[in-house]
């Protein structure tokens, strides 16, 4: 992709370009096509066509100035989005993507696909528990619900517990080789279900 081409269609997708900035994803484009994928610059304009479609413009602003403190990979931009939104500096997303926090999210297929991030919430006796999920759509949340409740009664532990297991512990709660329940609910990250309940509050 020529930089005019490249220029032409971020234009599209971030509210303020600036040519130092633009060029600087350019050119690190440039160099992970050569190192990873000819595809790297595309699935870069997928993910902001991505962050356009499911974030506030000015997240879409904030993720695309991050490049001025580091590098994010395609499918490191919608966790970054995530945390930006929620009040994140570049600095800090820097940081979180040198180690690795932002990695195995989400990478959108598309720009136009429907977001699969969610959350689910458990209330259970007066108290409120949230996961997060990035494969909302692809599963039945109420059939999921039912495999816990199942779960907490058979071992004598709360749902939420359940839940938790579902998504962390393969050992103690085996899922059946054509069963991803167990992979839906994230809860081992509480910073990413925090941002991700405030988003979806606000």
């Amino acid at each position: 992709m020529k930089r005019e081409e490249f220029e032409r269609q971020l234009q599209q997708l971030v509210p303020r370009l600036d040519g130092k900035t633009t060029e600087a994803w350019y050119r690190y484009g440039l160099e992970m096509c050569g190192e990873f994928s000819y595809d790297f610059l595309e699935a870069m304009m997928t993910s902001f066509g991505f962050l356009k479609n499911n974030f506030l413009p000015e997240t879409v602003q904030d993720v695309y100035g991050t490049i001025s403190c580091g590098t994010l990979l395609p499918s490191e931009m919608a966790a970054a989005a995530v945390y930006m939104q929620n009040g994140s500096t570049a600095t800090q997303i820097a940081g979180l993507a040198d180690q690795g926090c932002l990695m195995c999210f989400h990478t959108p297929r598309s720009a136009d696909e429907n977001s699969p991030l969610a959350l689910l919430s458990v209330h259970e006796n007066g108290k409120l528990k949230s996961f997060y999920t990035v494969d909302f759509g692809s599963f039945q949340p109420e059939k999921t619900l039912l495999r816990a409740r199942a779960f907490a009664k058979e071992h004598a532990i709360p749902v939420t517990n359940a839940v938790a297991l579902l998504w962390n512990d393969k050992k103690s709660c085996p899922a059946k080789t054509d069963d991803s329940s167990h992979r839906l609910f994230i809860g081992s990250d509480p910073e990413m279900t925090q941002a991700m309940t405030m988003i979806f509050k606000r």
